[in-house]
């Protein structure tokens, strides 16, 4: 055999082509769905949502891909790009699509009764197709967040453990999922009675003789 001759050679970048036709195949309160057509052959993508606010970056091995961490009822943009040769080079980013995540709808009509002097029981009317709600509750005028907050699967909710003759403000909010809420509902205000003894409404009280320098009598009528 000859000696061998040699050359140099320096090979092209891969080809990496970024996805194409992206779209949103479903929303929830804090997750989207994304699909897309891919480039060539490559197996992983790199996932953008973001808004002004905030921004997720997720890398997937598989499509549809789901995200999530979002709120609930915002307007967000996306886009991915492609990872080629082992993650050794990324595509350019595809189009930039705007989505918006489903509204977690309030409660209305919140109420409160049988009323005692620790417990009340909270009703309301809830958002078409929910099934978890919170409720708060605290002395009244208290700071939004800073009361008490129980989670419920059913209404109407009996809150116990009160405290007797004292006035509270209660809320109540849709729980959509683990991170999504509705607004608070508008307050309710109530005020616990006295050891269990009710207040005496509409009865008819007289002293006499008024003025007196010895004995008195109170007549009660109607309670």
């Amino acid at each position: 055999y000859s000696n061998w001759a040699e050359r140099t050679v320096i090979t092209d970048s891969l080809p990496c082509f970024a996805p194409t036709d992206l779209q949103v195949t479903a929303t929830g309160f804090g997750t989207v769905t994304l699909d897309w057509t891919i480039g060539s052959v490559e197996t992983e993508w790199v996932v953008n949502v973001f808004r002004s606010d905030a921004n997720i970056m997720d890398t997937v091995s598989a499509h549809p891909a789901t995200i999530s961490g979002l709120y609930a009822g915002m307007e967000y943009s996306a886009s991915v790009q492609a990872k080629c040769g082992g993650g050794a080079i990324y595509s350019d980013w595809s189009d930039t699509i705007t989505f918006t995540t489903n509204v977690c709808e309030p409660v209305t009509n919140v109420e409160v009764s049988e009323i005692t002097s620790s417990s009340v029981k909270v009703d309301w009317t809830p958002a078409a197709g929910s099934n978890a709600w919170q409720i708060s509750y605290g002395e009244m005028d208290f700071t939004e967040g800073q009361g008490s907050v129980i989670d419920v699967n059913a209404h109407p909710y009996v809150v116990n453990g009160l405290e007797s003759n004292f006035y509270y403000d209660v809320y109540v909010r849709t729980k959509c999922d683990e991170s999504s809420y509705s607004v608070w509902s508008s307050v309710v205000q109530f005020q616990t009675t006295n050891d269990g003894i009710a207040d005496i409404d509409g009865a008819d009280i007289n002293i006499y003789p008024n003025p007196t320098s010895g004995n008195t009598t109170i007549s009660v009528s109607g309670a």
